[in-house]
């Protein structure tokens, strides 16, 4: 159990890494756009959003699908405004689903998973370097891993106290904590990154997610699943 808990958060923090944002308003079209290169899909990685303007909703779409449909539309150039263009058209043709915007609080507890995730990256990568380090380095290497470390539990209890003074999430943090091998880290960022649990089935939020097994066929060949 606590295998598929870790493979199901890498999986979610694949598809909602954190990066920049840039944003454009389309004339004539009724949709504000916004292209999120490496942001997470909210917040969020990976993903392009459209919004209502002046709306509480918004369509999103991962940036793969807004990619395919820029070759589809034979659109080889790129700008800010071409992108927020071709994103609005993808909205009005493909009509992805309408998903709320997170309020500030969602967005905090978001926040606070992700900078978690990139200490710890962080620490790794210090880690790795402490063994190849020579030796006049490698006391640097340690007081910043421990300086990591702190930072870390330092996240950690935020993230704890704010999960439990959410009355909604704390209720989800009891039941996802009833799994095994699922704990604090694991359900904080379940509850921060994917405020769709509970809400879909096992199918679609696998799909949401990026963990479901979809067909690969062509003719004879069947892809593995």
């Amino acid at each position: 159990a606590s295998l598929c808990a870790a493979r199901f958060c890498a999986a979610l923090f694949r598809q909602f890494s954190v990066g920049t944002c840039g944003a454009a308003a389309v004339s004539g079209i009724g949709w504000a756009a916004a292209r999120r290169t490496g942001t997470d899909r909210r917040l969020r990685a990976g993903a392009s959003v459209c919004a209502v303007a002046g709306g509480n909703s918004r369509r999103c779409c991962e940036s793969s699908a807004d990619s395919r449909f820029r070759s589809c539309a034979g659109k080889l150039a790129k700008t800010d405004l071409l992108d927020a263009e071709l994103i609005a058209r993808y909205a009005q043709t493909v009509r992805p689903p309408v998903r709320p915007i997170p309020d500030e609080e969602s967005q905090q507890l978001q926040a606070l998973v992700v900078r978690r995730r990139q200490l710890v990256e962080t620490r790794a990568a210090e880690q790795a370097r402490k063994h190849l380090a020579k030796s006049r380095v490698r006391a640097s290497i340690e007081s910043l891993i421990a300086h990591l470390s702190a930072q870390i539990d330092e996240l950690d209890d935020e993230l704890q106290k704010l999960v439990e003074s959410h009355p909604a999430w704390h209720k989800q943090d009891e039941i996802l904590q009833s799994v095994e091998g699922v704990g604090d880290v694991t359900s904080a960022t379940m509850i921060a990154l994917l405020p769709e649990l509970g809400t879909l089935n096992r199918k679609q939020i696998s799909a949401l997610v990026g963990v479901a097994p979809l067909n690969r066929d062509s003719g004879r060949k069947q892809g593995k699943r």
